[in-house]
Parts: C-alpha cells; structure tokens; sequence
C-alpha cells in the first residue's frame, strides 16, 4: 500500500494543494451562456476570505453551519472555509419546502447558514423562526 502524508484535515490537505498546483484549474462551471474556471489559487484565496469572514462574524470550532445552494463552486469553497474553522457543514437541498429546512435546524443544532440567494435565505429565516434562532445568515 502507498504512504500518504499525513494531515490533520481535509481543508489543510487542500490549502496545501493550493500551494503546490495555484496555476492549475480546478472547477470549470457553465453559467449564463458560457464557461467559467477557478484555479487552485482562486479557490484557496476564496476560502481563505470565507473563513476569516465567518470567523469575524462569530462561527467557532463545533458549530453548525447549514450550506444551502445550487451546485457550484461555493459548496467546497464553504465546506472547507468551515472546516478550516474545525466548524460543521450541514448540507441542505435547495428544494427544502421550509418545514424540511426547521427539521433540518433544530436537529442539526445550526447556528448559521450559507445561501446562494434571496429565496432560499426567505426559506431559512422562515424555518428559523420554527427552529432555532440564526446567528448569522450569508447570501
């Protein structure tokens, strides 16, 4: 079997990717007509700002942060931003009626939530309002 260096987690493995390969693509999406990338570089440095941002905004080790978003560049950008926090992510889906998204709250224990748009953060304050409080809600 192959030796792996180790780590002490998954963000730390991809921040030091970054280091190694910032030139190199990493996403390539379609949106609006035409294609867009992200080098390693740009996803580290989005990231990097991500989790000062939550960090400066109250978001701690053992937190739990809902991701709510369409699949994009900002679902890992989030889940390693959080993870770098030694935060939790907790995965929604954008198709969550709002009872969906209060379960998902007060099992979850979340604090916080990361959104793509108005309608889903309309979404999750409603079912905040049935859960548990936000702290802080991203879009």
């Amino acid at each position: 079997m192959d030796s792996y260096p180790a780590a002490p987690n998954l963000a730390a493995i991809m921040f030091g990717q970054a280091r190694l390969w910032p030139d190199r693509p990493l996403f390539r999406w379609h949106d609006a007509g035409k294609w867009h990338g992200m080098t390693w570089r740009d996803f580290a440095e989005r990231t990097a700002a991500l989790a000062r941002a939550l960090r400066e905004r109250g978001i701690r080790a053992g937190d739990r942060v809902v991701i709510c978003t369409e699949n994009r560049p900002l679902i890992p950008i989030s889940e390693v931003a959080l993870m770098a926090l030694r935060a939790v992510p907790v995965p929604a889906y954008t198709t969550n009626t709002v009872a969906d998204h209060a379960h998902i709250l007060r099992d979850s224990g979340a604090v916080a939530a990361i959104v793509s748009n108005a309608a889903l953060a309309s979404r999750i304050e409603q079912a905040a309002a049935q859960a548990l409080p936000l702290r802080l809600l991203l879009v």
